[in-house]
């Protein structure tokens, strides 16, 4: 990227990204886990973007900014394609639009 512009809105972009991310995450898990466990599982996808942030931060100091996009992207990208190409809809969405395939999903979900 020779342009300061194209940093910033690639930036933005991914912040946003991010943001929307988390968000989605802890209200599937608010929808899928047993009261019991929820409040451990909600931890996970924030405690992943701390990692990832303590990661960047440290091979900052070691790889050109070039690459370290490249390992984030590495990183990132078979996450998304198995949450995209794996994860089953929630069941309280499936409630309202296929009801028989509700609980279907509800006990893939819980492994019964």
């Amino acid at each position: 990227m020779s342009q300061l512009w194209q940093l910033m809105l690639f930036h933005a972009t991914a912040g946003v990204c991010t943001g929307l991310s988390l968000v989605l995450a802890q209200v599937y898990v608010a929808e899928v886990a047993t009261p019991g466990i929820r409040g451990a599982i909600s931890c996970g996808p924030l405690l992943a973007l701390q990692v990832g942030a303590l990661l960047c931060y440290t091979l900052g100091n070691v790889l050109m900014w070039r690459h370290l996009a490249a390992v984030g992207m590495g990183l990132a990208l078979p996450f998304f394609l198995a949450v995209v190409l794996c994860m089953p809809e929630s069941p309280r969405f499936l409630v309202h639009v296929r009801p028989n395939d509700a609980l279907a999903t509800l006990q893939w979900l819980r492994g019964i």
